[in-house]
């Protein structure tokens, strides 16, 4: 048996030249602990976005939401309960907006983005990796409902 990322293999060599491998489902409390961390790890991104314009907080923030519903329900609970992120999250909850002042923000701080990096002068291959991303990006959000339908 080996351990591996995502459960223990068990290799059977019964009929030469084709292994059967069995996968074991990681236990509930690496499982939990796994989403906690990746919960509390995008809410802390999501956190500093709250404060630097150039990183987006919602994404962010959705994640932390999908993780902490995974691990720690109360946690979830508190962040549809804030003040903050309630009514985005609520309103991505229920119909799959987005509130067109939330679009209108995260299109024209993409657009920042791209300014300040055409303005340091960054590299041809990093504007262009920021242009194909920024436009899949703008396209998803574009493309979401902006209320109820």
């Amino acid at each position: 048996m080996v351990a591996g990322v995502i459960g223990i293999y068990d290799t059977d060599y019964t009929s030469p030249g084709s292994p059967m491998v069995r996968i074991e489902p990681l236990s509930f409390p690496l499982r939990r602990t796994l989403w906690l961390t990746l919960g509390m790890s995008a809410l802390t991104v999501g956190g500093v976005g709250v404060f630097l314009p150039l990183l987006p907080t919602t994404p962010f923030v959705l994640v932390a939401v999908f993780a902490f519903s995974k691990s720690a329900p109360s946690w979830a609970a508190r962040l549809e309960a804030s003040k903050t992120f309630g009514p985005t999250l609520a309103a991505w909850r229920a119909h799959g907006s987005i509130a067109p002042p939330v679009k209108a923000l995260a299109i024209a701080m993409m657009g920042v983005v791209l300014a300040l990096s055409l303005v340091f002068s960054a590299p041809l291959a990093v504007i262009a990796v920021q242009v194909v991303c920024m436009a899949g990006a703008s396209a998803f959000i574009l493309t979401r409902p902006s209320g109820p339908r």
